[in-house]
């Protein structure tokens, strides 16, 4: 799989048989594609870039914080209790942006492995109260001027 689309209702994959040139390749639902191994590998390795370019662009254009974070929220989310077990062993180095996901807020996370998660604002101002309230004064700053 070398590119995927999304289409309502569903979602194609460009599938590329090996051999054959690229102008050669088609796009099929992700249902006709025998190799679903691959497509969790290419999901995988396109996700790590966009979560990377995002945070970086995120921390030179805090503005632009909700139409960034538009991106962020097309990955596929793992569960609540797997992400929170993993993120009990990340360090926070800064709280990038916020957003309201469907009747929640969450915050973007920076953590100083260089990764990011969106992460709940009931236990981010639970864990890191003095980061929030950090957060909250960055953007007041930037509004009054």
């Amino acid at each position: 799989m070398t590119e995927k689309t999304k289409q309502m209702p569903q979602v194609d994959g460009m599938d590329n048989t090996w051999g054959f040139p690229l102008e050669d390749s088609t796009w099929e639902p992700e249902e006709n594609v025998a190799c679903h191994e691959l497509i969790a590998e290419f999901e995988r390795k396109r996700s790590k870039p966009i979560r990377k370019r995002l945070v970086h662009y995120l921390s030179s254009h805090p503005s632009h914080t909700k139409k960034a974070l538009f991106c962020f929220h097309t990955e596929k989310k793992e569960t609540a209790a797997t992400s929170s077990e993993k993120r009990e062993e990340k360090q926070l180095l800064r709280i990038v942006g916020l957003t309201d996901t469907p009747g929640e807020l969450h915050f973007l996370i920076k953590w100083k492995d260089h990764t990011a998660d969106l992460v709940p604002a009931k236990e981010a101002n639970v864990k890191y109260p003095q980061e929030v309230i950090r957060f909250y004064e960055e953007r007041l700053k930037m509004q009054s001027r």
